[in-house]
């Protein structure tokens, strides 16, 4: 059993997946659908490099971040109602971006200053874009769930692009857990308002892992742009009237295409150096 739980696949991708459907299923109807991508990150972290840690690497602040989001999804649902929607999407997105600051720090330091600031206010600014953009999702399950499962998917295929394999796991782990609330939603089509938090973990996850890539692998600056447009393309066709899986697919179609671009364009400069 133990050799079972030690794979790869199953650490980054079956068991979060399974944990991930185990909370979604009785969630579906409920604002707190996010917590499906909180369970599976939280079970690929304890398979991996467990909890007992003090957040002193980069990494290990990646993993302080998200579980820290993952425990106010409840208290930001629950006081949503209160705060100006525009409000609560730049609050949102000015703590990721600076909490994409705090996770880089390690390696800014050892930067020049001018590289240092660039490097900080790009990485900032990146996080803060896709936190803003999930929030800004919420309107319609189907494009939410869509980008959260392909940025997830894409920034765990972008870490492995850039040589950063628990990184890769992480992001697996956040598309199992965005996958099976899809799954969940397009079995279970939901009648009430999604939440502000459905795409949120996921979003925050893949720019924080695609962000250090970056700054600690071998993945270029630029391979991450296309990721940007990946909630846009997933709001492209939204097709009121039909069923939630037929959009849903069509989203995730949409927002795939972008994140392929970002995908082969690591590839490609991974193979020309």
């Amino acid at each position: 059993m133990n050799e079972l739980l030690d794979h790869p696949a199953i650490q980054a991708g079956v068991a979060p997946f399974l944990a991930a459907l185990a909370v979604a299923w009785p969630l579906s109807r409920t604002r707190f659908l996010g917590l499906a991508t909180g369970a599976a990150f939280t079970l690929a972290v304890a398979l991996t490099i467990g909890f007992s840690f003090t957040a002193s690497t980069s990494l290990q602040k990646l993993i302080t971040i998200e579980m820290l989001l993952i425990a106010l999804i409840v208290p930001l649902e629950l006081l949503a109602a209160r705060i100006a929607p525009g409000r609560l999407r730049m609050g949102l997105a000015g703590a990721a971006g600076l909490s994409a600051i705090w996770v880089a720090w390690r390696v800014l330091q050892q930067q020049e200053l001018a590289t240092a600031l660039l490097a900080g206010a790009a990485a900032a600014l990146f996080v803060a874009a896709l936190a803003y953009t999930a929030v800004a999702s919420e309107e319609d399950a189907a494009p939410a769930s869509a980008s959260a499962l392909v940025l997830g998917l894409g920034s765990g295929a972008l870490a492995l692009a850039g040589a950063s394999a628990l990184l890769a796991q992480l992001g697996i782990a956040t598309a199992a857990g965005a996958g099976a609330a899809w799954l969940v939603l397009a079995l279970k089509p939901k009648s009430a308002p999604t939440g502000h938090t459905l795409a949120l973990p996921a979003h925050v996850a893949a720019g924080l892992v695609g962000t250090l890539a970056v700054a600690t692998g071998s993945l270029p600056w630029y391979g991450l742009l296309p990721m940007l447009a990946v909630p846009a393309c997933a709001r492209i066709k939204t097709m009121p009237g039909r069923a939630f899986w037929l959009r849903s697919f069509v989203a995730t179609a949409t927002a795939s295409i972008p994140m392929l671009l970002a995908v082969f364009i690591s590839l490609w400069t991974a193979r020309a150096s």
